[in-house]
Formats: C-alpha cells, structure tokens, sequence
C-alpha cells in the first residue's frame, strides 16, 4: 500500500505543478521544479504521468521541438 500512496503523492504534485503555472513546461522542467520536494521523483516518472494526463484529456500538448513535448 505504500507504494500506491508515494504514486499518487508525485502524481498529484506533478498535475499541481502543471496548473500552478500559466506557462508550457517542457516534462525536464517539471522535473526540476519537483526535484527539491520529491527528491525520488524520476524523470520516467513526469514523462509517464503527463502521457497519463494527455490521455486522460487534463492536459494537452501545445508543440514539439525536435520531438520533445
């Protein structure tokens, strides 16, 4: 059960990050902004779960640069 929680805690934190911004943070700079609170947090981690929020229809994709969204 403790994984599950820590799951949804970067989750979370990664949706906040998104919406507590008016800008179009690139998933390397969500990282960096969540790296000092959530020192566990991967890269995978932001990748998969914007990929998850994409999906689901909370976020879209604005532009790639050289394949990077």
């Amino acid at each position: 059960m403790e994984k599950v929680t820590k799951q949804f805690k970067k989750r979370n934190a990664i949706y906040e990050c998104l919406c507590s911004t008016d800008t179009h943070p690139s998933a390397e700079m969500v990282y960096e902004m969540l790296r000092a609170e959530h020192p566990d947090i991967s890269l995978a981690t932001v990748y998969r779960n914007l990929a998850k929020f994409k999906a689901e229809g909370k976020i879209l994709s604005v532009a790639t640069v050289k394949g990077v969204e």
